[in-house]
Parts: C-alpha cells; structure tokens; sequence
C-alpha cells in the first residue's frame, strides 16, 4: 500500500517537472500586448508594444539577450511614402517584460482612404541557448495590424460661379477642380437648366466629368450657337449632383451669361411722303 503511494507521489512530481522548466532554466514567451491599432494619419510616432513573459525559475541573476525579429507587410507604402517602417529586430534582456516597435507616419495629403501597416513576429532567439538552456518562443498574438485613417477629404467644385461670353464666342469650357490629388477617378455629375435652350442657343446636356486618379482637373466643352436673333441675355445654369470618390466643394452652381451680338436699328416711323401734289377738283378724294 505505501508503495503504491509512493509511486503515485513519484508519478505526480514527475509530470510537474516535465511540463515546467527544470530548477535553473527559463523559457521567454514573446507576443503583441493586442492584436490591432488604428491612427490617424497625422499621428507622426506611433508605438507598437510587445510583452515578455517568463516561465521557470533562473539559476541566479544573470540575464539573456533576447532578438526579436519582424516583418512588415499591408497596403500602406514604406520608404516614407505612408510609414518608414522597416523588416528589423529588437534586442532586450530576458529580464525585461516589455518591449515596442516604433515607426513614423506620414501624413501625404493624398486622399486614399484608410491603409495597413502589418507587423509579424518572425522568429526569436537567445545567446547561449545550449550552455544555460533557457529558451525564447513566439506566442499569440504573433500580428498586430496598424490601421492608418486617411485624414484627407476630397471635395471637388466648379471652377468659377459664373462665366459671361458673347454669342459669337464659339466654344465654353465648364471646369471641376479637386483640392488635392485622389488616388480613385472622380465622377461629377451635372444638370443644365436656365433660360438659354440646349439645341437653340447651346449644344450641352445633362451629363458627367471624369476625373482620372492623380489628376485634380477635368472637364467639358461645348458650343454657343450664334443666331441672327435679337434676344437679350440669356444663362445656363450647371448644378453639381453627388461625386463620386469625391465630395461636393464650395462652388457647386455655376452660371453662364450669354450675350447677344445681334444688334437691329432702333424702329422708327415716317410718312411715306414729304409733299403731295393735287388738282382741285380733286380735293376730298386724294
């Protein structure tokens, strides 16, 4: 009976060694403190912290160096163009609990919507792993994703408010304008209305105006038809409709004065005689 409780003593303490670290040995787990950051692009430095933890119990007080290597990933550019982080490592000691990345971001004035910085937890390792038997591993979570929130808003408006050409001009140009580069094409649409007639006194229609990605103007031509009438000004009025990739700027309605060259004598009236010349005998019937 006292031997198979001794035994039973023995199997216990048994697997308590064999899933702890031996008496003078230590194994380090490294791993993010969270799985994801969101920033803002203008943010400048931005810290990624990492934490170690311990397991066993070390020999006396000498400690490890410990390097952490990473990599870098995600849809937002480095070489400074949106971040200037780098694959790298970290070096610290096997006694320290806490560690971080740090890069910068770069705030481009681009609208380009929200982009990732991924950093991965590649590999780790210890001096003098085979004399001490202290190890290092990677723990979860092994990714954290920075997301970089664009900061810049893309509006778009119309050139001027208002335009005034003669009726001989021949061609006007209608022109939208961005505040800055877009890395998506612009879509703005366009209603026509106002007293001059499309098809009598001009040729432009409701429509749209394409914008390409990295450009910031575009815009539409179209003709003034020069009549032989005598009219007194007369406008088209654009309005913007809802952009696309884009929003709606300070100028949204522009308006477009066409004034008439057609110039007519004033009406005058006039006898269609001076002197009229008549027999008597024929007075009362001329």
């Amino acid at each position: 009976m006292k031997r198979n409780a001794f035994r039973l003593i023995c199997i216990f303490f048994w697997s308590l060694l064999s899933a702890s670290p031996l008496f003078g040995q230590t194994t380090t787990t490294v791993r993010f403190s969270d799985t994801g950051t969101v920033v803002d692009e203008s943010a400048g430095q931005v810290t990624v912290s990492l934490l170690l933890t311990q397991e066993g119990t070390p020999v006396d007080d000498t400690t490890s160096t410990i390097t952490i290597n990473y990599t870098v990933s995600g849809t937002a550019e480095g070489d400074s163009v949106d971040h200037d982080l780098t694959d790298g490592s970290l070096t610290v000691t096997s006694d320290e609990t806490l560690a971080a990345i740090t890069f910068r971001v770069v705030d481009d004035g681009v609208s380009e919507g929200s982009e990732t910085v991924i950093i991965t937890l590649d590999s780790v390792e210890i001096e003098n792993e085979a004399d001490n038997g202290n190890t290092v591993e990677i723990g979860s979570p092994d990714e954290h994703v920075v997301t970089i929130q664009d900061n810049d808003i893309t509006l778009v408006s119309w050139s001027t408010a208002i335009q005034q050409v003669s009726e001989n001009a021949g061609t006007v140009t209608l022109t939208a304008t961005l505040n800055g580069i877009s890395v998506d094409p612009v879509q703005v649409p366009y209603t026509v209305g106002g007293t001059a007639v499309a098809g009598a006194d001009h040729d432009l229609t409701d429509g749209t105006i394409e914008i390409a990605a990295g450009e910031t103007v575009g815009s539409v031509t179209f003709n003034i038809i020069d009549d032989e009438f005598r009219e007194s000004t007369e406008v088209i009025v654009v309005t913007m409709g809802t952009p696309v990739n884009a929003a709606r700027g300070t100028i949204t309605i522009q308006t477009i004065a066409i004034d008439d060259n057609d110039i007519q004598a004033t009406p005058s009236v006039s006898w269609t005689r001076a002197i009229q010349n008549v027999s008597e005998d024929k007075i009362g019937r001329a």
